[in-house]
């Protein structure tokens, strides 16, 4: 099977961690035996004018591709920008088309976003499949097109084989590490975990520390919240990662925070957490619910309240070893349920039946 990929997100050397889950789709497609044709933008595209020849050149390489390479199958990342060259020639479409929505190209309510969603909502509703991050986003879809021809994959799962459990031994009574690891904007709750760290420092002062990994906009805005609140001493940040270096640093947290305000679509990193054994503090969000079980394997907490947060992250620090232990154990067990390898041969084998 020969599969024409179309996406604007991909990992580069200068932002690793950018569309790295299209990059694992990849990889997995090619391990069940498909060749893949890829027609991306590498790293971010960059604004005005280099926006604008990096999607020309993309669109080029599709236009090209579509009409001049031999495939099976158009799977397209992202269900926005790159759909434009398909809408251009969907009337000599032969050949199975599969949308995969991500997050912000279902919910986003922009001027910009929703003139673009007219425009492409046709070539959507009459595609052969549509693929979703998780149940809700598949409840949000039906309510917006009419197609029914929808998928369920969690973002290709997790690599059980690399977000692995640390395996030494266990100390609560020492430090205690909580991590945060996404883009730093607006929407993100990053402030909302800087409040709640503030007022558990106030009270935890050597035992209490954070480790932030991600960057974006409002990073200096974050670090300077950071000085002003007084805990520099408290919080380490990594800046952006290689997807390959994440789980070396989830194997050193005792939990993981996951404040987010936005609409998510899933929330990976929150699965690749569990993997690792890391209990997860939530913001109650229904992408969240799909994993996360309330004072089983984590805690929710309402979004944006940063006191409720704090006083989960108090009652962490003040958990027994043998509730921590069953915490971790029941973060695993969920997790197995998302491991890569059997998701990547559901979809492979969905793609397959496109064809025949």
């Amino acid at each position: 099977m020969r599969v024409l990929v179309i996406s604007n997100l991909y990992p580069s050397r200068k932002h690793p961690s950018f569309g790295v889950f299209v990059r694992n789709f990849l990889q997995d497609l090619e391990r069940n035996g498909a060749i893949v044709l890829l027609c991306t933008i590498k790293g971010k595209s960059g604004r005005g004018v280099l926006k604008l020849l990096n999607y020309a050149w993309l669109y080029a390489r599709v236009l090209f591709s579509f009409f001049f390479r031999s495939y099976d199958i158009i799977y397209v990342h992202y269900a926005a920008h790159p759909l434009l060259p398909i809408v251009l020639v969907r009337r000599f479409l032969r050949k199975p088309l599969v949308v995969n929505f991500h997050g912000e190209d279902l919910v986003s309510e922009s001027g910009w976003e929703g003139g673009l969603r007219s425009l492409i909502k046709p070539t959507i509703e009459s595609s052969n499949l549509v693929v979703l991050p998780s149940e809700h986003f598949a409840h949000i879809f039906s309510q917006k097109y009419n197609n029914r021809k929808m998928f369920v994959s969690p973002s290709g799962g997790i690599d059980l084989k690399i977000f692995s459990p640390h395996q030494g031994p266990i100390d609560l009574n020492a430090e205690i590490h909580f991590g945060y690891a996404a883009r730093i904007e607006n929407g993100k709750g990053w402030l909302t975990l800087i409040r709640a760290a503030e007022e558990v420092v106030s009270q935890h002062q050597g035992k209490f520390y954070l480790h932030v990994v991600g960057t974006g906009s409002e990073l200096m805005i974050m670090k300077s919240e950071v000085k002003k609140r007084g805990l520099e001493k408290n919080v380490q940040f990594y800046g952006e990662l290689d997807h390959s270096q994440l789980p070396d640093v989830l194997r050193k947290l005792h939990f993981f925070v996951l404040p987010s305000e936005l609409n998510e679509s899933l929330g990976l990193i929150g699965l690749e957490a569990l993997s690792c054994g890391v209990p997860v503090i939530a913001s109650d969000l229904p992408a969240f619910r799909t994993y996360l079980i309330d004072h089983v394997n984590g805690w929710f907490f309402k979004k944006s309240d940063y006191i409720e947060l704090s006083l989960i992250m108090k009652e962490a620090l003040s958990i027994d070893i043998a509730q921590y232990l069953s915490l971790r154990q029941e973060s695993i067990k969920v997790a197995k349920r998302y491991d890569s390898q059997e998701m990547s041969s559901q979809l492979f084998m969905k793609l397959k039946e496109l064809i025949e």
